[in-house]
Order: structure tokens, then sequence, then C-alpha cells
């Protein structure tokens, strides 16, 4: 840990203990806040990739924290409140993007000891056939290589690279999603690369596939957490960017809707923007479409003058402590907001770029 960071914990651990942290909630208690997460670990997987995976155990940890302090709702019934203008004081709502198998095998056992609603946003491409999220494989494959340089061979590498730091190994990982978007392009399933990849870099897969650690949710699977009770909603459906796609943005959300509710006889009126890129124009069309709401990356507390289609939200995985993530739950983050960001009080800034 850094300098700078312990400093900063230490104040976050001030502020918690002078009460700042339980005012802020009492004053921010008429807005809502959304959480968000990508995976749960089965295995290992928050090790090497923090800010994507969160472990059971924090998991567990947040929620016991959310469960003293605010009452944890579905979002649609936030989503209603705020259609009234009455917004019931200390909600959270709780969603999971991509709709993983992890969030069926990790996340759900300790939803169930909270008797947690949540929401999950699906790529609806993925219930066609049983799917795996191999870019995203292929980005543990690079970070957890123990190599300390790229080995001959590499694909899009000329001459060996080094690896010995983070920012080298995205360098790498660069190099090789490229090759592996070519192919893409050219209709060939990249599943067998990264795995040769794997192999390659020195990086052991056979347990994280057994365990089906980067496989998404089979049409199966999320019809059965639907009668669970999990809300199954919309997060495009091909994972393309909203921002970049407006002209079949339209389409993609009517397709990805007609998806998700054949499979579970449910409304699917929820949008959560891919990688969190969104624009008022992208708002515009969701709302045409028949969509109720879209959640950002963009951190914060949402009131009633919030547009429902740009939601804040705070997306976190173990790269967050215990008391970070608490800073920005209460509410200190967003009072700070509002008087060094006033313009995005009710709205988060639009974002081109990826979370």
């Amino acid at each position: 840990m850094s300098a700078k960071q312990r400093i900063k914990l230490a104040l976050l651990w001030l502020m918690r203990s002078v009460g700042l942290f339980a005012l802020a909630r009492w004053k921010t208690r008429h807005g809502f806040a959304v959480l968000g997460w990508h995976g749960v670990s089965l295995l290992d997987e928050h090790t090497v990739l923090d800010a994507y995976f969160v472990s059971p155990e924090v998991l567990r940890r947040r929620l016991t924290f959310l469960s003293r302090h605010f009452r944890i709702v579905p979002l649609a019934e936030l989503i209603d409140q705020q259609a009234r203008g009455q917004i019931e004081p200390r909600q959270v709502a709780l969603t999971f993007d991509d709709a993983m198998y992890n969030f069926g095998g990790a996340a759900v056992p300790v939803l169930r000891e909270f008797d947690a609603a949540a929401t999950v946003y699906v790529i609806s491409s993925t219930l066609e056939r049983p799917s795996r999220a191999d870019m995203l494989l292929l980005q543990y494959v690079v970070v957890a290589s123990p190599l300390g340089q790229t080995p001959d061979n590499t694909p899009g590498v000329e001459t060996p690279l080094p690896m010995t730091s983070l920012a080298e190994r995205h360098d790498v990982l660069r190099k090789l999603r490229a090759v592996a978007a070519e192919m893409a392009e050219r209709g060939e399933p990249i599943g067998e690369f990264v795995e040769q990849m794997a192999e390659l870099f020195g990086v052991d897969l056979a347990e994280q596939l057994e365990r089906r650690v980067w496989d998404y949710l089979t049409a199966d699977e999320v019809c059965e957490l639907a009668a669970a009770g999990y809300d199954m909603q919309l997060h495009s459906h091909r994972h393309q960017y909203a921002t970049e796609n407006l002209e079949d943005l339209a389409e993609d959300t009517r397709i990805c809707r007609q998806a998700i509710e054949a499979v579970t006889q449910r409304e699917a009126v929820h949008y959560c923007y891919p990688a969190g890129r969104w624009n008022r124009r992208a708002r515009e069309i969701l709302a045409e479409v028949g969509m109720r709401s879209g959640v950002t990356c963009g951190p914060g507390q949402n009131d009633v003058a919030t547009n429902p289609l740009s939601l804040k939200r705070h997306v976190t995985g173990n790269n967050f402590t215990q008391l970070e993530f608490e800073y920005a739950v209460s509410g200190v983050q967003a009072l700070i907001h509002w008087f060094t960001r006033p313009a995005y009080r009710h709205e988060p800034p639009e974002i081109s770029g990826a979370f």
C-alpha cells in the first residue's frame, strides 16, 4: 500500500470515527444508491482481477454493512418510488453485470443470507448457446502469468516484451486482444486461442474451466434464477457500447429485451450501459424504446431529480477497502461532489471511455 493510500484511509477512518459517515447517511436519506458488481469469485479471480471480481467474504462484509444501515430493495421498486416523487429513506439496490455463472454459484448463496433482492444485467447473445467470457479470461491469463516477459512466438508480438509490471502486462494484453478481435471479425471462435495463450503463458486453467469460472449463465439457468426472484434485465445483445452504436441502439435493445423476456416470461425494461458508456442521445433512444431505467458507472447518489435513464452507480470489487466502500455508499462522496462538481449533482458526466 502506498503512502498516499495510507493517508487516505487514515482520513476516512477519522471521518467515520467523528460521525461524518453517519451524518452523510442522514443528509442523503431521501436519495438512493445503486450498487454494482461484476463477478463474485468461485476461486482466486479476485486476487488477479480485483476491479472486476469481489470475493464472497468481501461481498458478505458489504451486505452486512448495507443491511445494518439501509433497506435493500429491488431496483424496479426504487424506480417506481422515484416516478411517484416519494423516495422512502435509506434505500439501496444491488446490481450485477454480465450474468456470469458465478452469480448463481457464488453471489446467490451470499444474497440469500441477507434475503437481498438483486438485478442481473444479461448480455442476451449469451442465451443463444453456452458461452464463455473469453476476452476476460485472456486478461486473467496475461495478468496471472508467472513469466517475466512474453514467450517466443507470442501472436502479435515481434520481439519479447517485458511483463514485470501491471502496465507492461496491459500492453501485452492489448496486442493479444487485437489478435483475438481480428479472429472474431473473421468469424473464428477465440476460445481455443485463449486456451493456447494460457498454455503458452504458463497458466493452468483446468480447475477454472471445470468449475465454469468464466462461463455465462445459460438460458435455463437465467430462467431458474428469474423464477427464484432475481430480476433479469438488459445489458445489450452483444455488449456493444451504446455511444458508439447509436444507429443500432434501438434495434439492439429490442432484440435484447425480446430474448430476455422469452426466457424469463417477465418484463425487461431496465438497462445497463455496457462499460458505463452513455450520453444524452443514447438516453433518449432508450426512452423511445420503452426502457424505464439505465445505470451508468458514474458514482454518486440518486434522487427524484435524477433522470432514471442515467442513474449513478457505485461499481466496486476487491480493489475497494471496506472504508472506501462505506465512504461512497454513506453519501460522503456525493456531498463533496455536490459542492465541487455541482453540474453533476443530478446526473453523472457523459462517458465515452470504458469503465
